[in-house]
């Protein structure tokens, strides 16, 4: 009896770890996740958890590539409505809507869902990176209540080229390094990681001198990480705010005429945008190209040095005139000595 007490505990024990193994991808409802706890897809892919960019404190509840170790982001939920602190939860409700709540029930942000009363849901983290809320009893499409647009679009995965890296979904690679700049961990770029961003190839010094590359048509990099803004500053005024503080990176105009928007720090979730802006990339005087460092000569001073060049041939010309008919004329008068 004693025997089959204990192969019985085993077999519970078992069933429980088999169970928990089981739903290591999965929520159901009204089970709750906590920051700090993640959930991983079944093929060890992606990892859904609350996450802090880089230089924040604000926490998002995200999707990210689990094998990539810096995670490059693929899927955020609260994007427009961060929390503050680490007081965040997910949950999947009764009714098959996903919560992101803060402070124990502040939601922050809510799917949307075509809840049915027989379904009885629960949330999914796929092997594609796509989180579905479905029935529990049916992995088949029609039974999906909700999923999180992967999209054909690389460039809205979050912060996918890193700092001062800008993303195109007209090139391949998707991600390069703004003008200055240069990968800053090649090796990963090449298996297209390029979450580790850009580093400038020259360091900034106020003493030394430093000038800005506009780059036009640009998604503005994310204004939630140390930027500022004046309403009433022209663009002139905000570069020259920009470049006599050695801690501003860039600057843009807050509207399309007006106004000044300053960042502070790594710039991040760039693209080009064709109904884009124009950005100011604070970089070394030295490292603008030719093209950006030259001017053209005013035609006046074109016509001066000119002029002054032909005469100076002409004054030459005469002087070696004169001086050979001088010589001419003394061996003359010699031979007749």
């Amino acid at each position: 009896m004693e025997k089959l007490n204990k192969v019985s505990l085993c077999a519970g024990v078992l069933v429980s770890l088999l169970t928990i193994c089981a739903a290591v991808d999965t929520i159901a409802a009204n089970q709750t996740l906590k920051d700090g706890d993640t959930i991983v897809s079944a093929g060890d892919n992606f990892e859904l958890g609350f996450f802090s960019p880089n230089n924040s404190n604000n926490r998002y509840l995200g999707i990210w590539y689990k094998r990539i170790s810096t995670g490059t982001i693929v899927w955020v939920s609260n994007k427009e409505n961060p929390i503050r602190n680490t007081s965040g939860v997910f949950k999947l409700s009764s009714d098959g809507r996903l919560l992101v709540l803060s402070g124990g029930d502040t939601v922050i942000w809510e799917s949307k869902s075509a809840y049915s009363s027989r379904v009885y849901p629960v949330a999914q983290l796929l092997d594609t990176g796509n989180l579905v809320v479905r029935d529990e009893s049916s992995i088949d499409q029609e039974n999906i209540i909700w999923q999180s647009r992967p999209s054909n679009d690389i460039c809205v995965r979050y912060g996918l080229c890193g700092p001062y890296g800008t993303c195109s979904n007209n090139n391949s690679p998707a991600c390069s390094c703004l003008q200055g700049f240069e990968t800053k961990r090649p090796q990963e770029w090449f298996i297209l990681d390029w979450s580790g961003g850009c580093r400038r190839i020259m360091s900034l010094d106020c003493n030394y001198g430093e000038a800005f590359n506009k780059i036009s048509g640009m998604k503005l990099p994310d204004t939630r990480l140390n930027s500022w803004y004046n309403v009433s500053m022209t663009i002139g005024e905000c570069e020259m705010a920009c470049k006599r503080n050695c801690s501003c990176t860039a600057y843009a105009s807050l509207d399309i005429n007006s106004g000044c928007l300053a960042w502070f720090g790594d710039l991040e979730d760039m693209r080009e945008n064709s109904g884009g802006r124009d950005l100011y990339v604070k970089i070394s005087a030295s490292r603008l190209t030719d093209s950006q460092s030259y001017k053209p000569m005013n035609k006046k001073v074109i016509k001066v040095v000119l002029s002054t060049s032909v005469s100076f041939l002409v004054v030459c010309l005469i002087v070696a005139l004169y001086t050979w008919r001088k010589k001419k004329r003394s061996s003359i008068l010699i031979r007749k000595g």
